[in-house]
């Protein structure tokens, strides 16, 4: 399974999901973590748009949420996300 998402990208080998910031060809991935499941990368990867993040109040920060987490909840998301490796058809 492989799911882009903005600059990120999600990948599982069925054991572990890597989450990453692709570079060029020929050169080495930005890898932020590897992870046992994709709930647990998803929250990773939250964490990493809320690091980023140029809000300076409560308000914004919570739209900024709202839109990334309304993002991966998309029925594609999911529908990839669920035919995993080991679920494809």
């Amino acid at each position: 399974m492989k799911i882009q998402i903005n600059e990120h990208m999600l990948e599982s080998d069925g054991r572990c999901v890597t989450l990453k910031i692709p570079k060029p060809e020929g050169t080495n991935d930005n890898v932020i973590g590897y992870f046992p499941n994709i709930h647990q990368a998803l929250c990773r990867l939250l964490e990493e748009k809320i690091s980023e993040s140029a809000a300076t109040d409560a308000k914004a920060l919570i739209a900024e949420i709202k839109a990334f987490t309304d993002k991966i909840s998309t029925p594609e998301l999911l529908k990839a996300v669920n035919q995993g490796p080991n679920n494809a058809e």
